[in-house]
């Protein structure tokens, strides 16, 4: 599971979806699923700023790593 921070265009604040196991744009929209099943969906996608962390890599990792079998070693240092 991750967290998506997100928040429309020109606002100071961002919000938090937690606790996610997908996101997807579709038409415009993005669509948050959650690990209960539910889904929070955002319309005019396009007005807003979008932030995934580390949190996100990992999930995206172990992912990878169970669609294909493989260990992945990822450099999560910063570059110079």
């Amino acid at each position: 599971m991750y967290t998506y921070k997100y928040r429309k265009q020109g606002r100071l604040f961002w919000k938090k979806a937690k606790g996610l196991v997908g996101h997807q744009v579709h038409e415009g929209k993005m669509v948050f699923v959650f690990a209960n099943g539910s889904q929070l969906v955002i319309a005019e996608w396009d007005k807003y700023d979008a932030f995934l962390g580390t949190d996100w890599v990992l999930h995206t990792k172990k992912e990878m790593e169970k669609q294909s079998g493989q260990s992945i070693v990822l450099d999560m240092e910063s570059p110079e």
